[in-house]
């Protein structure tokens, strides 16, 4: 009986482990993926307003929402933020769903 009960508290103890690094990594996947991505926009976005391309100055939009060219180039660490976040809420999700399926196809 007490065997029967170790191997299950291992078990468990397994399986809190292996859940714990699937959404570790996911979470860091997305964080790398989100710098990436948005030093990227970032860049393209200094550029594209640098070469007085952009006839839409901030003066002609709405206060209450610029273009998000604007806001990455006006407050850069905002718009970092905002990407790491989205991209993580992304990869949790991703994460679940994979984990969801693996466990539905390995039974």
């Amino acid at each position: 009986m007490e065997k029967k009960e170790s191997v299950h508290v291992a078990n468990e103890g397994h399986k809190l482990f292996s859940a714990f690094t699937d959404y570790s990594l996911g979470i860091f996947i997305s964080i790398v993926l989100g710098v990436m991505w948005s030093k990227v926009y970032q860049t393209w976005a200094i550029v594209y307003r640098e070469s007085q391309f952009d006839n839409n100055q901030p003066i002609t939009w709405m206060e209450d929402s610029p273009p998000t060219w604007i806001t990455a180039t006006e407050s850069p660490n905002s718009f970092l933020t905002g990407v790491i976040f989205f991209f993580v809420i992304v990869g949790i999700i991703f994460t679940f769903c994979l984990r969801k399926r693996f466990k539905v196809t390995t039974r």
